[in-house]
């Protein structure tokens, strides 16, 4: 394709994927989804590794996707 018509779906494109985004993900929905798959996570490890062994990862776990959302949060901040 030629390099306008990339120019209009990306101008078009990004503000309609971000209005889709924001209408499907809203920040209560995705919280208890959030919370859902976190109390999901914890009665597995603690089934498969008992209670100190699944505490024990669940911290590392917590702690990598704490890592994980500051270097988003640092990477997505405007210069």
């Amino acid at each position: 394709m030629s390099d306008w018509v990339w120019s209009l779906v990306s101008a078009v494109g990004t503000p309609l994927f971000l209005f889709l985004w924001q209408s499907f993900l809203r920040r209560e929905r995705t919280e208890d989804w959030g919370r859902k798959i976190g109390r999901l996570l914890t009665v597995l490890l603690r089934q498969k590794l008992g209670i100190a062994g699944g505490n024990s990862l669940r911290e590392r776990f917590q702690s990598t996707i704490e890592d994980f959302i500051n270097g988003l949060r640092q990477g997505l901040k405007v210069e």
